[in-house]
């Protein structure tokens, strides 16, 4: 009677009485749900000031652990008893448990035998160095530990020795993992040595657990030889019989293309558990098992990193939380209440950093790395957190340990790991990584003079009124959408390489610096992913070297380099995006770029996020050219970057979009001419889509437009100007635009030969006003303005704060000096080479933005037949800004009813004209914004 109306009161929950925090064994959820809210809310709220030292996770996890047990809450009475009562915590532990397991299944998906291949010296000579050094160490202090504070008598010294040993000797390779990815270290040549040094310490050191493991379950020495034995066998069996088999089932199903299918997922986890269930019967810890389970998985394409998202949240924000605070509740910080406990304690700390740092940084600096870089190693390879835990709390449960040095290992645990991130800031800084890295490619001494100057670099800088050949290009390849814009740029650009360009030569002057050359356009391609702190992306990462063969973006454009007889060459790398700017930067300057070419992205994503791409078409204009994490993305590349720089916005495929609706329920087969066949025609009324017009291949030619307004940016625009006209593909109308208050239209030709049919004077569109008005002007222009702009920036206004940013008129005439040589040295040459596709003009207004939009539109119209379609290119003008061209801009805003544009973002980004021309939808098919960068 008494437990059915216990039965009956637990059912009725709190309305019969019951409260929540007791345990019940019958209905044990209800405790372990309260038990999980406070140990992961706990984890997540001390994590939160310690991630601003930089400090991992695990560090934030293994206090909570312990400030949860009886070292801080524990004390607390009634805390134990209602939170964490004795009977719950065979729940607590066997979840824990199970979570164990899959984590060391996922440090073993983490290791890969192919680093240590890769690295094979370095890993072998620093991994062993970092494990044979701390493990005698280890056991000089074992035996100090064991005379002072072992005070069981049975214990078996052997066994004790090796333990602690073993305790001393390894490191902590997933926390590792994410300190090197937390310091942007993952790819650097420290990274990668204590990678794959890590990686080999890590796997003798779980072979060197299991050893002890066995030792202590085993009742004889026999029967430790038989344990031993039957772990090899597995081992074998799993790599030799097991993994075959399972790769082949793999490819069946197509899980090493398409990612694993359910079917494998499940084979996986049968495969863990098992694996653990085998090595706990024959006498190892079951963890073993499941990292035994993790080393066989294939890293064949991105198996083992697809596999490791469907199991790492789960794991990492639920199970280990729940291991620490397991943990946790076994520490004692309050057992070392003496002077020798807190000395003991010193000594195993100092022991553990001293031996690490030695063994690892003589065997680094043997393989000739420097000597702070050795350090750096050292200090790396001492880290320790959750592996170590993990050893600790098997010896624990195994009578190894005791629980006062339980504790002094768990202190060792935290103050070792939480010293290592602040110790390689101050060992190896950013700044000294930059000096060793341009020391190394022969660019500076070691005292940070330069080695030799470019000659070319060092012209640019001096004389920006001549021309200059760019042969050394950079494209950055974020995305899958940005290689066909890239793709047609390259190619229009390519033939100025091959060519000999001698008409950019000034004949007066021999000793010109700029020389014709014969190679052709190298080409570095710049692929950038985006790299987190989650388990899978560190796998990614570590797979750089077959990443950089297998990545699909950069096998095409290797291809499309390859049929184009280009030079080039191309590097992947792993950065978080906030990072994304710094990398472009850091290769641009590796590699001396003297042009770099960024897509913009019309729907503000930076990484590879292919599942946004279909939302393209239908977002609205202000999303596509607004966002301001890729306007920031942006705006740090333009301000820090060395050289000059475009950014090139594509307007649209090749071909018309055609949106054909069909009747869903209409089949018939309609007779009429079709480029495809019937069945296709079929298949496409049934499943309606986008259609795109096919243009002929025949007439493969470009028309470019550029309007130069004056200035440092549009010199450079010049530049690219000069270049691609040297393709016989391109024809082009560029533009002179001067501008005062008192100018009205004139337009003028500078060489007689130019056919005054191939201009396109803006007096032929408003021929009957002599002079332009503005008023006149404004509404017949406003009706090519976008009517739905949204307004949701800071409006842009005329005010003094923005006439103090416009230079002064000295400073005007010197910069109209420049020009009018500039354009001289340029221009004559090339009408008298290309008169036939080239048409130059002059125009003196007070309005050059709307004149220049006007004529572009009339321009890109005339030549709406050319095959390869049309880019304009704009000078960003940012530095010193026209106030002719700023005023201008505000009335084009204010007469399409917008008078804050596209955002105070784009503006700043690409400029006023960019944005009037972004604005205005000029049908072009590109767009490339240039700047010069004043580091340059």
């Amino acid at each position: 009677m008494g437990s059915t109306e216990a039965s009956n009161s637990g059912k009725m929950g709190v309305f019969g009485g019951k409260s929540p925090s007791v345990y019940n064994p019958e209905n044990p959820i209800t405790l372990f749900i309260i038990q999980c809210v406070i140990i992961i809310g706990f984890c997540r709220l001390l994590h939160l000031p310690l991630s601003r030292l930089k400090q991992p996770r695990v560090i934030a996890e293994i206090i909570a652990g312990i400030l949860l047990g009886p070292s801080a809450l524990g004390k607390i009475p009634y805390f134990n008893k209602h939170i964490f009562p004795e009977d719950s915590l065979v729940i607590l532990n066997l979840a824990s448990n199970i979570g164990l397991v899959f984590f060391l299944f996922v440090v073993g998906m983490e290791v890969d035998v192919r680093v240590i291949r890769r690295h094979f010296k370095a890993a072998l000579s620093v991994g062993l160095g970092s494990l044979f050094l701390p493990f005698a160490g280890g056991m000089a202090v074992a035996y100090g530990l064991n005379k002072e504070f072992n005070d069981n008598k049975d214990t078996n010294l052997v066994v004790f020795f090796i333990f602690i040993g073993t305790a001393f000797s390894i490191t902590a390779f997933p926390v590792l993992a994410r300190i090197l990815t937390e310091l942007k270290l993952l790819q650097e040549n420290v990274g990668i040595v204590v990678l794959s040094a890590g990686v080999g310490n890590d796997m003798i050191g779980w072979v060197l657990l299991a050893l002890t493991i066995a030792l202590v379950n085993a009742g004889s020495g026999i029967i430790s030889l038989y344990v031993l034995l039957l772990g090899i066998a597995w081992t074998l069996i799993l790599i030799y019989i097991i993994r075959p088999i399972f790769i082949w089932l793999a490819k069946k199903t197509k899980s090493l293309e398409n990612g694993p299918t359910e079917f494998m997922i499940t084979i996986t986890f049968f495969l863990v558990l098992s694996s653990a269930f085998i090595t706990d019967v024959i006498g190892v810890h079951p963890i073993f098992g499941g990292f035994l389970a993790g080393l066989i998985i294939p890293h064949i394409g991105d198996f083992a990193v697809k596999v490791t998202e469907k199991v790492e949240d789960l794991i990492t924000i639920l199970f280990l939380p729940l291991y620490f605070a397991s943990s946790g509740l076994k520490t004692d910080i309050s057992l070392l209440n003496d002077r020798i406990s807190w000395a003991w304690t010193i000594c195993i700390i100092s022991t553990v950093i001293v031996t690490k740092i030695i063994g690892s940084s003589l065997s680094a600096r043997i393989n000739g790395l420097l000597w702070r870089e050795s350090l750096t190693i050292g200090v790396l390879m001492s880290c320790r957190g959750l592996i170590e835990l993990i050893v600790l709390n098997v010896g624990l449960t195994a009578h190894i340990l005791n629980p006062k040095i339980f504790t002094m290992f768990v202190v060792n645990a935290v103050i070792t790991t939480t010293l290592t991130t602040p110790s390689v800031l101050f060992l190896y800084p950013a700044w000294y990584r930059e000096k060793v890295k341009r020391w190394r490619a022969g660019e500076i001494n070691w005292d940070n003079t330069p080695t030799k100057i470019d000659p070319k670099n060092e012209f640019i800088s001096n004389n920006s009124f001549t021309p200059v050949i760019t042969d050394r290009l950079m494209v950055v390849l974020n995305r899958v959408e940005h290689l066909p814009p890239l793709m047609s740029f390259i190619r229009l650009l390519a033939p100025t390489s091959s060519i000999k360009i001698d008409y950019l030569m000034d004949d007066s002057d021999s000793q010109s610096p700029v020389k014709p050359t014969e190679e052709p356009l190298l080409v570095h391609g710049f692929r950038l992913i985006e790299l987190t702190q989650r388990t899978s992306a560190i796998i990614k990462a570590s797979d750089n070297g077959e990443d950089n063969k297998l990545d699909p973006l950069m096998n095409v454009f290797r291809t499309f380099a390859s049929l184009n007889r280009l030079r080039v060459s191309g590097c992947l790398k792993f950065a978080s995006e906030e990072e994304f700017s710094n990398s472009v930067i850091e290769q641009a300057k590796d590699i001396k770029a003297e042009l770099l070419i960024i897509p913009w992205s019309t729907d503000g994503s930076i990484s590879d996020e292919s599942e946004k791409n279909l939302k393209l078409i239908s977002s609205s204009f202000v999303q596509k050219y607004t966002t301001p994490r890729h306007n920031e993305y942006i705006e740090n590349i333009f301000d820090n970057v060395h050289c000059g720089i475009g950014v090139l916005i594509d307007r649209g495929l090749t071909g018309n979009i055609v949106q054909e609706n069909f009747d869903s329920q209409s089949y018939a087969l309609d007779r009429k001419l079709s480029f495809t066949s019937l069945r296709s025609h079929f298949s496409t009324i049934r499943h309606p889509s986008t259609l795109f017009e096919i243009s002929n291949p025949s007439n493969g030619k470009y028309h470019l437009f550029f309007p130069f307004f004056g200035g440092e940016d549009d010199r450079a625009a010049l530049n690219i100007v000069l270049q691609l006209i040297s393709n016989p593909a391109i024809s082009a109308t560029i533009l002179r635009i001067n501008t005062s208050e008192t100018s009205t239209y004139s337009p003028q030709s500078i060489h007689q030969k130019t056919d005054s049919k191939d201009f396109s004077p803006l007096h032929e569109v408003l021929e009957k006003s002599g002079s332009v008005s503005s008023n006149h002007f404004t509404l017949q222009f406003r009706n090519d303005l976008p009517r739905q702009v949204s307004i949701s920036q800071t409006p842009l206004e005329y005010d003094d704060k923005f006439k103090s940013t416009i230079v002064s008129d000295e400073n005007d005439m010197v910069e109209n000096a420049l020009d009018d040589k500039f354009i001289q040295t340029c221009m004559n040459p090339i009408l008298k080479k290309f008169s036939s596709r080239v048409t130059f003009e002059i125009i003196n207004t007070n309005l050059p933005l709307q004149y220049a939009l006007s004529l572009a539109k009339k321009d890109i119209s005339k030549h709406k037949h050319y095959g390869g379609g049309s880019l304009i290119i704009l000078g960003r003008s940012c530095k010193n800004p026209n106030s002719f061209i700023r005023k201008d801009l505000i009335n084009i805003l204010k007469a399409s009813g917008y008078p804050t544009g596209a955002g105070s973002g784009l503006r700043r980004c690409l400029g006023d004209s960019a944005e009037a021309y972004l604005i205005a939808r000029i049908k072009a098919r590109h767009i490339l914004t240039t700047f010069i960068s004043n580091k340059y």
